[in-house]
């Protein structure tokens, strides 16, 4: 950063730095460090079980994972502020936040990590041609203490008077604000109690960066209300469900011609099918799109025009985009990022045609399988990091699989 980091901590009357990471599943870790400390040694190294980067998504570490496990005797990872990204919390009062990026014990990146794998995706697109700005929009729902709806009944994209008892939209947006982050639009969704949050455009690894630390300023800024935000594709009170919006700016800009975006394009059809398990990676996920013509989901499975979840358009600046709404809100903002520039800029290099409509996953499991199945995956995103990600798959998978629903109770209980 600019100025010396005593000094800004000191401006900034911060008394504890929050030294984060994410964890495969886009969920915040990491340490409160008291800011004294910080100051002696801003570059320092953390250390945590590298566990933190094999378990699932309830922080449970299962034995499937080459890369953490009982023989490998889960060794310390160590994690190292990127200085350029320290910032106030605008949610917490004298806290700071610092994002880090993770080593191995003898201090060479962990390539498959998340944020290791944006920043070699953001590279090879620069090298096709593509350097976007990356916009995000987050899709939440409002829930109580037992994930139901919660009692707000905030109309959708309502002004009116009474619209927002909670003062929820003013102390998430001043929230967000605090932080650094430019807000381009806050507001009720298209369901009771669920809110839409658009960022402005950053670099990608900025824009990732973006979307962590605001979905955990979300949670911490509604815990305070007495409610719960909630990130799941879709609850099971929806009918929309909650998206991670992407628009990622033009290759060129305006003056790109048609055969430009066409390449974009193509390549965003013919792989993101193979990566649908970094935009969509729980169980839940895929309830919430519909293949094209049914009903439910945002636009279903349609490519290109009005409503459809990957189109050419205008984003919110009124610029060229390429606007992405495949990825659920419960993706990690670092791989959803990531998949879509890998499979753009495959595209832009191969100069690709399109391809047929493409078919897309429909359940976790066949996504997980599309992806091991995949050498052009293995290639561009690396083997190390496809090979984990699988594993973590189909552990989830297979937990889904062994469990017995609610709807299969009432269903057949009494039934059969």
């Amino acid at each position: 950063m600019s100025v010396k980091v005593d000094e800004w901590l000191q401006e900034h009357g911060i008394h504890t730095v929050q030294v984060t990471f994410t964890d495969m599943h886009g969920a915040v870790r990491g340490k409160r460090i008291p800011a004294e400390v910080f100051r002696r040694k801003p570059r320092a190294e953390y250390a945590f079980c590298d566990g933190a980067l094999a378990w699932d998504v309830q922080g449970i570490i299962f034995e499937e994972t080459a890369f953490s496990n009982f023989q490998s005797g889960y060794p310390d990872l160590f994690a190292v502020p990127d200085l350029e990204t320290l910032r106030p919390c605008g949610w917490s009062v004298g806290e700071a936040v610092v994002v880090t990026d993770l080593h191995h014990q003898h201090h060479s990146p962990i390539t498959l990590a998340p944020r290791a794998l944006l920043r070699r995706a953001a590279a090879a697109a620069a090298g096709a041609g593509w350097q976007p700005g990356v916009a995000v929009e987050l899709e939440l729902h409002l829930v109580d203490a037992e994930g139901k709806a919660a009692p707000v009944r905030g109309a959708p994209w309502g002004l009116m008077p009474g619209a927002d008892p909670l003062g929820l939209m003013a102390a998430v947006g001043n929230g967000i604000s605090g932080t650094g982050y430019r807000v381009e639009q806050i507001g009720w969704g298209r369901e009771p109690g669920q809110i839409r949050v658009q960022l402005g455009a950053l670099p990608p690894l900025a824009a990732a960066d973006a979307a962590v630390i605001v979905k955990t300023a979300i949670k911490e800024i509604v815990m305070g209300a007495g409610l719960r935000a909630s990130f799941m594709a879709r609850p099971a009170f929806s009918q929309a469900g909650n998206a991670l919006r992407l628009e990622l700016g033009w290759p060129g800009g305006p003056a790109a011609g048609a055969a430009t975006w066409e390449h974009l394009l193509a390549g965003c059809a013919r792989y993101l099918p193979e990566l649908c398990s970094l935009m969509q990676p729980t169980v839940n996920s895929y309830k919430r799109l519909a293949p094209a013509g049914a009903s439910g989901g945002p636009g279903g499975y349609r490519w290109g025009g009005g409503g459809a979840i990957l189109a050419a358009g205008r984003g919110s600046d009124g610029q060229p985009a390429l606007i992405e709404s495949l990825s659920g809100a419960d993706a990690n903002p670092y791989l959803a990022v990531a998949a879509v520039l890998a499979a753009g800029a495959a595209g832009l290099a191969a100069a690709a045609s399109p391809p047929a409509a493409p078919v897309l996953p429909r359940t976790l499991a066949e996504a997980m399988q599309r992806l091991a199945g995949s050498p052009w995956a293995r290639q561009s995103l690396g083997e190390d990091f496809v090979a984990h990600w699988v594993a973590m798959m189909a552990h989830e998978a297979e937990l889904y699989a062994d469990a017995v629903t609610d709807w299969e109770t009432r269903r057949y209980a009494d039934t059969v």
